[in-house]
């Protein structure tokens, strides 16, 4: 399994998520840049996600989601 997945303008996150999540662990880090609405596609995914927003120096409008698979 990968250590780092990144993915820029690929697809919504439900959608990027749902497309490989058979191909990474609980550990594995995922980094995506994300645009200003990103809070709406969050949903359910907060409960199976660690999700860590951090500001886009380039985009300051937008944010990268550092994300790990959630402790259950």
């Amino acid at each position: 399994m990968p250590d780092v997945v990144t993915a820029r303008a690929f697809a919504p996150l439900e959608e990027l998520l749902n497309l490989i999540h058979k191909n990474v662990s609980r550990e594995t880090i995922l980094l995506l840049p994300k645009g200003k609405n990103v809070l709406q596609e969050f949903g359910p995914l907060s409960k199976l996600w660690q999700i860590e927003q951090i500001q886009n120096c380039i985009n300051p409008e937008g944010c990268i989601l550092k994300m790990k698979g959630a402790d259950k």
